[in-house]
């Protein structure tokens, strides 16, 4: 018949090993991904909301330049023109 004798006082309780230690560090890895992800989709998205505001600030100079082509094409055309080159950038 064979014994094996385990002797508890040689592993240290503090830190896992082996498996224990890499399961301890994908729950903490997944718990930062989640705090992360979480915080990224409440959090405001001021490039979209810039690029929102641009287009209709760009909309509203079309529109003011729609209006007055029939009087004064060339400044409605560089009205046209102001409102491209503001969206865009």
């Amino acid at each position: 018949m064979a014994s094996t004798t385990f002797n508890g006082l040689s592993l240290s309780s503090h830190q896992p090993t082996g498996v224990g230690a890499a399961f301890q560090e994908l729950l903490t890895a997944s718990r930062h991904l989640a705090t992360a992800l979480w915080q990224a989709a409440a959090a405001p998205h001021p490039d979209r909301a810039s690029a929102l505001a641009d287009a209709e600030d760009a909309e509203a100079v079309r529109a003011y330049a729609s209006r007055i082509q029939h009087t004064d094409p060339g400044f409605a055309a560089d009205l046209f023109a102001a409102a491209d080159r503001y969206e865009q950038r």
